[in-house]
């Protein structure tokens, strides 16, 4: 994976260029780390999605995990979704 930025350098624009590892880590979920695979006790892999973040070393960007994200790490608070620092006037 090659992600491109914009870096502004002495009031220049320029542009870098990083390459990202990828890492499929299979039917883990890529936040929690919870299995989601067809037949596990937990039955996570119903509500499974594809899905991938990023891994990071001591604040840095290094790579790119791939997996699947479970239905408990997809789930939204409305409380926290709705909450007053959230809505734009």
């Amino acid at each position: 994976m090659t992600l491109v930025h914009a870096v502004y350098v002495g009031g220049m624009r320029t542009m870098n260029k990083t390459t990202y590892k990828r890492y499929d880590i299979g039917d883990i979920c890529v936040h929690c780390g919870k299995n989601t695979a067809y037949g596990h006790p937990d039955m996570l892999f119903v509500d499974r999605i594809p899905a991938d973040a990023d891994l990071f070393d001591d604040d840095n960007p290094i790579g790119v995990k791939e997996g699947f994200m479970c239905r408990e790490c997809q789930y939204v608070d409305e409380d926290d979704f709705f909450h007053e620092d959230n809505i734009s006037d």
